[in-house]
């Protein structure tokens, strides 16, 4: 689950019920703007978005299964 989307405040969050191994966002660019490397007891990640500019991003979260789940998030 990734809220809010739109993002309207500096960040937002992401929380999920699997174990997750790493989350990235890439830019509208396609840049790799941010990389998480989460422990596996978190279940919760905010992600601050203050200093990206508008616009639409792109975030993998892969889980320990080998899933990766792609979201696209709104930053205004």
């Amino acid at each position: 689950m990734f809220f809010p989307n739109p993002s309207t405040n500096g960040t937002f969050t992401i929380e999920s019920d699997q174990s997750v191994v790493q989350i990235e966002v890439f830019s509208p660019e396609g840049r790799l703007v941010k990389v998480e490397t989460p422990s596996s007891e978190v279940r919760m990640w905010n992600i601050s978005t203050s200093d990206w500019n508008a616009g639409v991003y792109f975030v993998n979260v892969q889980y320990a299964s080998g899933a990766i789940f792609a979201h696209r998030i709104v930053i205004r």
